[in-house]
């Protein structure tokens, strides 16, 4: 029975989801135009096309095709031929042929790729700090770095940006010019580090500049930028646009990472998905946090088309950094609501502890779905709501050991964070969905398992206070989906709860989908639940529920209100050097 269980809980979950929550997000248009994606398209790059090094007569071609034949032998003598070949090319590019098809510019751009893929293979080159070369004696070339956020260890290894196609990315975003694009990976030093995830991806245009009078005791450097923010560099004499490709870092997300949405949801208290906030980049003074937090039946890889979309954004990565929660969806909400309360303050009072950098006071929070709940319950002023809705006494009623009353206390009884000033809830249920009561929402609802520990302490705690609980409490544990019931106490209490007066709310609603009922919805919650009372800005896109984050015009929507945010908090900012002044 257990062997049929776990062979058909996978199938069963997916026509689940399929019905109740496909955990992605919904937009809704208003009257602004839909910007062309394509037109942010580049040409295709021809770094690798044209005539090949052994058709043209110029330094550096014999080098790169003797290194290629090396590196074919598998000999560690092709790193030095790569390296020279890129040299004595690289002193005959110019900056305007750097994005054409010469010569010249093809045999630097295959020697550099060459050199970076030879190099790491054969132990010369350490992308943390050198690369060593024997032509023909040892040189040790260094290293610098542009740009970037991550230090120089952080750069635990390279790959070439080839090496990742967006198929599940809707838009690439890449350059040709100078030097030659790669991923850069990090790896964590340990397993549970704080704000990291076990390995990061992020974009590297490596640029090897060949000393004018290397014969003479120049030094060549090896540069690597940060293409997201350093899109130029001096060569020659003469500024050249840099070669990048912003996508494939997030490709290579797509591709290395896990899913866990399935885990996540079915054991909920499975240690392998708990809760953990996730920096897309080292903490940057001066940035205001935006964080995601995606909704039911999901994981962080759901936000990859937005993060890519705003990314690519110049004026929007200069002011913003991105971070990401992450949280079982199955079960153990609360519990996921107050790490993220947790761990958000943790960064507040950690990143800046001399409460010197005003962009940590100026938060936002972008939920999808049941991520707009969680983002929702960082506002709000609990007093003694939600305990009542699950408890017919008083919390000091409560006959437990200390560590199960501090762990109940900190998720019925908390504070709104008040460096938390905007929200944008995006297929947010905050009425429920009827589908959760439905079959799909029982059957879904009955594939959670906690583990045997969690549900141990919850009968254990249940048992001694059986004149404490309601009888809905007492009877089992409730899931998320049993929660998203639009009679839950939950969503009862949430409305109850007065919000934080000073924090800025948008809506951004589906209506792709039909519902059961008839009313308009994205074909998982209606309009009706999707509405909050209070906010600056709705609007309404045409996507079902699993889409509306990942929709074009909810990704216009969201950089709408980044620079509206960015823009007041700039002018804010100079009002009060103003007053300084005077």
């Amino acid at each position: 029975m257990n062997c049929f269980r776990r062979c058909i809980q996978p199938l069963l979950l997916a026509q689940v989801v399929c019905a109740l929550t496909a955990a992605s997000g919904c937009h809704s248009g208003n009257s602004h135009t839909p910007r062309s994606f394509s037109a942010r398209h580049p040409p295709a790059c021809a770094l690798h096309s044209g005539p090949g090094p052994g058709t043209c007569e110029q330094p550096g071609a014999n080098a790169l095709v003797l290194a290629e034949e090396l590196d074919r032998l598998g000999q560690a003598r092709c790193v030095d031929l790569y390296y020279r070949a890129a040299v004595d090319s690289g002193r005959f590019l110019s900056a305007a042929a750097c994005s054409g098809g010469a010569c010249a510019d093809q045999t630097y751009h295959r020697a550099l790729s060459g050199l970076i893929e030879a190099g790491q293979r054969f132990g010369r080159l350490d992308p943390r700090g050198q690369l060593t070369i024997y032509d023909p004696r040892k040189r040790i070339i260094p290293i610098t770095y542009q740009g970037f956020a991550w230090q120089p260890h952080d750069f635990s290894s390279l790959m070439a940006a080839t090496e990742f196609k967006a198929h599940d990315i809707a838009h690439s975003y890449m350059n040709c010019g100078l030097g030659v694009p790669l991923v850069g990976i990090r790896h964590s030093a340990c397993k549970d580090e704080t704000f990291y995830s076990q390995r990061t991806s992020f974009a590297v245009t490596a640029v090897l500049r060949p000393a004018v009078a290397e014969e003479l005791g120049g030094q060549s450097v090896l540069e690597f930028y940060n293409p997201n923010s350093v899109h130029y560099a001096n060569w020659n004499g003469a500024s050249a646009a840099l070669s990048s490709d912003l996508t494939a870092p997030l490709a290579a997300t797509v591709k290395e990472s896990p899913r866990q949405y399935l885990s996540g949801f079915t054991a909920p208290t499975d240690t392998e998905v708990k809760p953990q906030l996730i920096f897309g980049e080292p903490y940057q003074r001066g940035k205001i946090p935006v964080v995601f937090i995606h909704g039911l039946y999901s994981d962080p890889i759901t936000w990859i088309d937005t993060a890519n979309e705003l990314q690519a954004q110049a004026d929007i990565y200069a002011r913003y950094q991105f971070w990401l929660f992450r949280y079982p969806t199955g079960g153990a909400l609360l519990e996921s609501v107050a790490t993220l309360r947790q761990r958000l303050q943790q960064a507040h009072d950690c990143l800046a502890p001399q409460r010197d950098d005003p962009a940590l006071d100026q938060m936002i929070l972008v939920g999808h779905s049941l991520g707009g709940l969680v983002a929702k319950m960082q506002i709000v002023t609990s007093h003694d709501i939600l305990w009542n809705k699950v408890a017919l006494k008083p919390f000091s009623s409560l006959r437990a050991s200390s560590e199960i009353e501090a762990r109940l206390a900190k998720d019925f009884f908390f504070d709104p964070l008040p460096f938390v000033t905007r929200v944008v809830f995006i297929a947010t249920p905050h009425q429920g969905s009827s589908l959760a009561r439905r079959l799909a929402g029982r059957v879904g609802s009955s594939l959670v398992r906690f583990n045997v520990d969690e549900e141990t302490t919850y009968r254990e705690t249940v048992g001694a206070n059986c004149d404490l609980f309601r009888p809905e409490i007492a009877r089992r544990r409730p899931t998320s989906v049993d929660l998203l019931e639009p009679t839950s106490p939950f969503l009862a209490a949430l409305q109850e709860m007065p919000l934080l007066p000073c924090v800025h709310l948008h809506s951004i609603i589906g209506t792709g989908g039909t519902h059961v009922v008839g009313e308009e919805s994205d074909g998982v919650v209606n309009v009706s639940s999707a509405k909050q009372c209070g906010v600056e800005s709705e609007i309404y896109v045409h996507a079902k529920h699993e889409k509306v984050h990942r929709d074009p015009e909810a990704i216009l929507e969201i950089e709408r209100i980044l620079r509206l945010h960015a823009n007041l908090q700039a002018t804010c900012a100079s009002r009060a050097n103003l007053r300084r002044s005077k």
